[in-house]
């Protein structure tokens, strides 16, 4: 067992001890302590406070790719990247070849030509309708042809900013925007371009937890939680990191972030501050020449030192030695008293 599980456990149980309220009475003089060193210590104001791992996958939080169709029949396909790979716009992508990649750009040009023809007759035939010189069903008809002509060329700008022709025989595919690619195993389509902003991570969080995690630490650095799904599914909720577009993680990876939430009167005291009086986890705090213990509740262990919420706002000192001869002095005077 690690020192984190360890830690953790150690949370567990003191908030599951007694919340009987510390007595007034229970105050200490400094005095009474001078022979004890105290370590005092100024209690470090927590924005964030980590919670225990969770676990996340790296994937587009919508189904919003670039599809990248494939024109050319029985071509061989070979990829000059890898799946889940990091593409700037205009970098090679695949280069294919095959008969059917010389047939593609003929098809090209010669829809390209009868284009730029239909282009040329449209002024005139439009002078010829409005002189009455051309029947409404001629007029119609060649409207009909010029429009798909129109689609056509659309769809032709598409393939040609993707597909450009090295040889007679072979073109490279090149991506249309930065993203990461993805091959597509069906003949139809070679793969698809995911939008960088689309990718993040998606983080599994205990339904109690999810309203309260801001967010997320890994490997050293923070990401805001942007959105949470509505739905929950076995008492976790999705919750959706800020874009990583410098991340050098691998579509699809899992791994563990640390949660940071947003606590009341949080705090990050040495763990050696931290007892307990009456079954209630305590801090000693210092007001002038006296003591006095602020009830908290322990809500995470990082290392040596403890992450808690306090009872009211621990602006002065604290004790981080001699916490046991404290706790001691305390308990030997409610013994007299009884």
């Amino acid at each position: 067992m690690n020192r984190r599980t360890l830690g953790y456990s150690f949370l567990l149980i003191l908030v599951a001890l007694s919340s009987t309220q510390v007595s007034a009475q229970t105050a200490v003089s400094i005095a009474e302590l001078k022979n004890y060193e105290l370590g005092l210590q100024q209690p470090e104001v927590a924005d964030m406070v980590p919670g225990a791992p969770l676990l996340a996958t790296y994937q587009p939080m919508t189904q919003k790719h670039l599809v990248i169709a494939n024109p050319f029949e029985n071509a061989h396909v070979q990829f000059a990247v890898t799946d889940g790979t990091r593409v700037n716009l205009g970098q090679r992508i695949a280069t294919i070849t095959g008969p059917s990649v010389e047939h593609f750009f003929h098809r090209l040009e010669t829809v390209k030509a009868q284009y730029d023809v239909a282009q040329q007759q449209h002024k005139s035939k439009s002078n010829l309708y409005q002189r009455n010189a051309l029947s409404a069903d001629d007029w119609q008809n060649f409207l009909d042809q010029y429009l798909r002509l129109s689609d056509q060329m659309h769809e032709i700008k598409i393939l040609l900013s993707r597909f450009h022709q090295l040889a007679d025989d072979s073109a490279e595919l090149k991506a249309p925007i930065d993203g990461v690619w993805q091959s597509d195993a069906d003949d139809m389509r070679i793969g698809y371009v995911i939008d960088r902003s689309e990718i993040r991570l998606a983080v599994q969080a205990p339904n109690e937890l999810a309203s309260s995690v801001h967010h997320i630490s890994v490997q050293g650095e923070r990401f805001t939680i942007d959105y949470r799904e509505q739905s929950t599914r076995n008492g976790f909720t999705t919750l959706w990191s800020s874009p990583l577009t410098e991340s050098t993680f691998t579509l699809y990876q899992r791994m563990s972030v640390i949660p940071l939430r947003n606590i009341a009167n949080a705090f990050k005291v040495p763990g050696s501050a931290v007892s307990s009086l009456n079954g209630e986890p305590v801090v000693f705090s210092v007001d002038k020449q006296t003591i006095h213990p602020i009830p908290v509740s322990v809500s995470a262990v990082e290392g040596e030192d403890y992450y808690v919420a306090a009872s009211t706002s621990l602006d002065n000192p604290i004790v981080t030695h001699s916490v046991a001869a404290l706790k001691g002095i305390i308990d030997s005077r409610e013994e007299a008293q009884q």
